[in-house]
């Protein structure tokens, strides 16, 4: 078992640790706006961390109307 990861990374595998430390560089972090927590993926944070907020937003979501169809019988002297 390592104990220390990071320092067997460096010793054991030098090329794999920099092309992970390279990796690591490149992945955008976002800020959650509500927690205000640093996350790779946002979307799974919302929800693991933050289930009442989409149970809030599906609820206050409003059903779309349907359109009603329109009389053409004016437009085309079908009185």
């Amino acid at each position: 078992m390592v104990e220390d990861e990071e320092d067997h990374m460096k010793r054991k595998h030098p090329k794999y640790y920099e092309y992970i430390q390279k990796r690591e560089k490149k992945e955008t972090l976002s800020i959650c706006g509500y927690c205000g927590t640093s996350v790779k993926n946002w979307r799974k944070h919302v929800q693991e961390c933050h289930p009442e907020l989409i149970a809030n937003y599906t609820r206050k979501k409003k059903p779309k109307k349907k359109e009603e169809e329109e009389d053409l019988s004016a437009m085309f002297n079908l009185d």
